[in-house]
């Protein structure tokens, strides 16, 4: 089964505008471009693989997957996943957007859900718990823009802190923003992911930018005191010295690519920000 758009698809529930003409038309049509395997042309999909997997790096998860909207809006199948093989997620490829799952709410009620212990998984989701009996933290955003495309699922380790910060929702929820672009492109070029028996994988990983200095300057930064790092002109570490992984308690394949922030949870730390920004008083 293969398709291009959707047809009959309502507007994003928290728009009361009708979308633009030209994108509502290209999305309710059956568009009969070339595809490849994936359903999608090759530029569009590289491009969607990279922002997807960008998205799961930035937000710090283990695992992420990409659900789309099925032509009706009736179920949710998953397109990509990450971090896991295509197997691990079987038992949820397709998800009926009426069932009671954290991406069928977040698509149908239009809002990121987000459950921090499997206690609560249990609780909350009795049925996904059976299905993914870990201890894991989970938030499922909307990927939402003229409409309703799919759902951003990601997952940590319980070892994290079970809550989210609004600087970590901010960053998840503009990754779905970028998704949900790349997706309207697609659609536009007559292209659109197609359901799949088993979903696509990218391993953990891809799309990470790995930068360092030559290395007669990292060797020579490796025999200072103490640790060092480099951030680009964004904020993100492009080079860690062992003594930097040491300090920070990561190892730099972890780091590297990522925001400080993000991959190091204590610094969003109200308190400790404030300590370094020189504003806490001192005791």
């Amino acid at each position: 089964m293969e398709w291009a758009g959707a047809t009959g698809a309502p507007t994003r529930a928290a728009r009361s505008e009708a979308p633009p003409r030209d994108v509502a038309r290209v999305a309710a049509a059956r568009l009969e471009a070339p595809r490849d395997r994936c359903g999608c042309g090759a530029a569009d999909a590289e491009a969607l693989n990279a922002a997807f997997a960008d998205a799961v790096r930035r937000a710090g998860a283990a695992i992420g997957a990409l659900y789309l909207l099925t032509p009706d809006e009736e179920q949710l199948f998953l397109d990509v996943l990450y971090g896991a093989p295509a197997e691990f997620a079987a038992p949820w490829v397709r998800i009926p957007v009426t069932a009671p799952a954290p991406v069928a709410d977040a698509v149908r009620e239009d809002r990121m859900v987000w459950v921090a212990t499997q206690e609560e998984t249990a609780r909350r989701y009795p049925r996904t718990a059976m299905v993914l009996p870990y201890p894991l933290a989970l938030a499922a955003a909307p990927v939402s823009g003229v409409r309703r495309w799919g759902v951003l699922l990601l997952m940590w380790p319980a070892t994290r802190p079970p809550y989210m910060t609004r600087r970590e929702r901010g960053h998840i929820m503009s990754s779905c923003g970028r998704l949900a672009r790349l997706l309207e492109e697609a659609v536009a070029h007559g292209r659109f992911p197609a359901p799949r028996d088993l979903p696509r994988t990218l391993p953990a990983g891809s799309g990470r930018r790995v930068a360092g200095p030559p290395l007669a300057a990292a060797d020579f930064i490796e025999r200072l005191p103490d640790g060092s790092c480099a951030l680009d002109l964004e904020g993100h570490f492009t080079y860690l010295s062992a003594g930097a992984c040491e300090l920070l308690g990561h190892d730099a394949d972890r780091l590297l690519g990522t925001l400080p922030w993000q991959s190091l949870r204590w610094l969003d730390d109200p308190t400790i920000a404030a300590y370094v920004l020189g504003t806490c008083p001192s005791t």
